[in-house]
């Protein structure tokens, strides 16, 4: 797709894009709105019908008295009355005319404009000549014999607050959709925009892992991102399931709210939920920031070199917690023992970059063959300088290879992939880069030691 918009103006696309948009939501809004009207108006005259058949059941004795005593007319009008009075107390009828055998009006009542229910008349119906009146009738029946006729009279008005409402969610919901589709469009316009500065990257990344120990000090810095980006997943998960658990809470309360049958328990409890997933949320949230705080330190310091005051306890809890993935796949131990702030100025990138390879080395030539893997941390404080003690009880190695362990390109693992940079990296990273030392012991079976002396940087 960025190819076929590399040869149109970003902008245009971008413009015209937009009013696409805005125009197909705009119908789609009008057809919602539109089928909203049509089911209310259908609701409508359902209950017309319902009001009908009530009517015309129940004065149907009346009508039949009258029809049988047409020439006496002597009849309460009293139950035929409180009838008609009763159904017009809901809001959406106006009036209720019931009709003799002969066609003449029997009984009518009528809202007027104050809401008080009076007499009807023939002389009233020019009243309902709005178009927002509307008119249905029904025979009042005896048996199988039809003795009159019941007319009601409604008003197609009276369900305009509930679609006003229908009106303000719908528009609510058409802006946030379009807003958020405009801006996936500006999105991918700009990532078209970005394609050439991409590509430049690209072909610089290329050229520099074209260099072996930069592509080596890379591939620890990848290490980093796979376990960052595996220990995210997590909280992103629970972030993604409660996100889900919401909005299909909410699409519940919306039709309950629609429908009117919402009440204040299920309110209450849609919000304590909401609440609950929001806390969640949060907690997950803050997990995320720590994990890509750490990892933006560590990358920076790597991908930098510079010199700055560290906590050098916190620097390496958070160097290892970026390894946590690594160390947990390989099912290795992990301790770490040290004084709550141990202040050193110092290189953070090289400290991460030495730790990184440790680990490495540890797992892919120290515990090939162990069960019990375990690896330990001691920092030791020395006024402004430090001592780091680094110990795994792998397979450890014998005096040939201790002579050629920081020799660049001495690898045993050549035919498994190894190049035989790491510890030359480590060697240079502590003697020239961190102007300290590094002491090796290591018993075949038993395990290694590493012990590094970082001294106060001048």
């Amino acid at each position: 797709m960025i190819n076929m918009l590399s040869g149109f103006s970003s902008r245009r696309i971008f413009v015209v894009g937009t009013l696409i948009i805005v125009v197909f939501m705009s119908m789609f809004l009008y057809i919602r709105i539109e089928q909203a009207q049509e089911q209310m108006e259908f609701n409508l005259n359902e209950r017309a019908d319902d009001v009908l058949q009530r009517v015309s059941s129940s004065v149907s004795p009346t009508v039949w008295n009258i029809y049988q005593k047409s020439t006496g007319r002597f009849y309460s009008q009293t139950t035929a009355s409180a009838i008609l009075d009763s159904e017009l107390s809901a809001m959406f009828l106006i009036g209720i005319n019931v009709y003799g055998n002969f066609g003449h009006l029997f009984m009518g009542r009528l809202k007027d404009s104050n809401g008080k229910i009076i007499p009807f008349s023939n002389s009233d119906k020019k009243l309902f000549t709005n178009n927002d009146i509307h008119k249905k009738s029904l025979p009042v029946v005896q048996g199988k014999m039809t003795i009159g006729r019941v007319e009601v009279y409604y008003s197609s008005a009276s369900y305009l607050p509930g679609l006003r409402k229908i009106y303000f969610f719908e528009c609510l919901q058409i802006i946030f959709i379009t807003s958020l589709i405009i801006l996936s469009l500006y999105l991918v316009v700009k990532t078209s925009q970005s394609k050439n500065s991409v590509e430049l990257a690209l072909n610089e990344l290329q050229n520099t892992q074209e260099q072996l120990i930069e592509s080596e000090k890379l591939a620890s810095l990848g290490s980093l991102v796979a376990g960052v980006s595996h220990e995210i997943n997590t909280p992103l998960g629970v972030i993604v399931t409660l996100t889900s658990m919401v909005l299909e809470r909410n699409e519940n309360i919306q039709n309950q709210f629609y429908d009117e049958t919402l009440t204040h328990s299920t309110m209450k409890e849609y919000l304590e939920e909401v609440d609950k997933s929001l806390k969640l949320s949060t907690h997950s949230l803050n997990r995320v920031i720590d994990l890509l705080k750490s990892f933006k330190h560590i990358a920076a310091d790597q991908m930098m070199g510079d010199e700055r005051e560290i906590n050098l306890t916190q620097y390496i809890k958070e160097v290892m917690s970026t390894l946590s993935t690594e160390l947990k796949k390989n099912r290795i131990q992990y301790q770490f023992n040290s004084e709550k702030e141990i202040l050193i100025s110092t290189v953070p990138g090289a400290v991460a970059q030495v730790l990184t390879n440790l680990v490495t080395n540890s797992i892919r030539h120290g515990f090939e063959n162990k069960k019990k893997r375990n690896i330990s941390i001691n920092i030791i404080p020395n006024g402004t300088d430090a001592t780091i003690i680094y110990e795994d009880n792998g397979s450890g190695m014998t005096s040939d290879v201790l002579d050629k362990i920081y020799e660049p390109f001495f690898t045993t693992k050549r035919n498994k992939g190894g190049i035989g940079l790491g510890m030359n990296i480590v060697y240079n990273s502590v003697k020239k880069t961190l102007q300290g030392d590094i002491k090796i012991d290591s018993t075949p079976g038993i395990g290694t030691r590493f012990t590094i002396f970082l001294p106060k940087m001048t």
